[in-house]
């Protein structure tokens, strides 16, 4: 998240043009939705230590960032 953030508007103004410039971009941008939608929650719901880690684990894992 800290690499999308620093890239953040860079992103938004369309200063990355091309795929693979930087991977380490390349995957923050993949993973920042899994990411965001991860981290919000509402009100009402619960979620153990346990299954926050599974599904931060699941999110990692679809977007290919596991390295």
């Amino acid at each position: 998240m800290s690499i999308y953030s620093d890239m953040e508007e860079l992103i938004r103004l369309g200063g990355l043009t091309r795929k693979g410039q930087l991977s380490k971009v390349d995957r923050a941008i993949a993973i920042y939705p899994a990411l965001e939608a991860l981290l919000s929650q509402d009100r009402e719901e619960t979620t153990t230590i346990a299954q926050g880690y599974k599904m931060l684990e699941a999110v990692v894992a679809e977007a290919g960032a596991a390295d």
